[in-house]
């Protein structure tokens, strides 16, 4: 049955990948939308691809979820995490002794 179906589909997903963009395009669609600030929307030929490829559809949400823990990252208050000068100091002359 799962030999009948996967015969019946795949001129289907041929067609469709047809008309997809390529890999790479979407890669490039997917970096550029979450390099613009305005946040794009995603084309209908690319979600047709992100369908049919497991890779790029895994590489989408990879994408995402870099974007939403950078997100979190930054709204974080830095205040605790910075050093007290004296700390500072005394690392840069460790790492001046170091080099020399």
């Amino acid at each position: 049955m799962k030999r009948f179906v996967s015969r019946i589909l795949r001129p289907f997903v041929l067609l469709l990948a047809a008309g997809t963009p390529t890999c790479r395009r979407v890669v490039q669609q997917a970096s550029q939308r979450f390099d613009s600030v305005t946040g794009t929307s995603i084309p209908l030929r690319t979600r047709a691809h992100l369908l049919i490829c497991s890779a790029c559809a895994r590489y989408l949400r990879q994408l995402e979820l870099i974007h939403e823990a950078s997100g979190k990252l930054a709204q974080k208050d830095t205040s605790l995490s910075k050093l007290p000068d004296a700390s500072r100091t005394r690392i840069k002359a460790r790492l001046r002794c170091e080099k020399s």
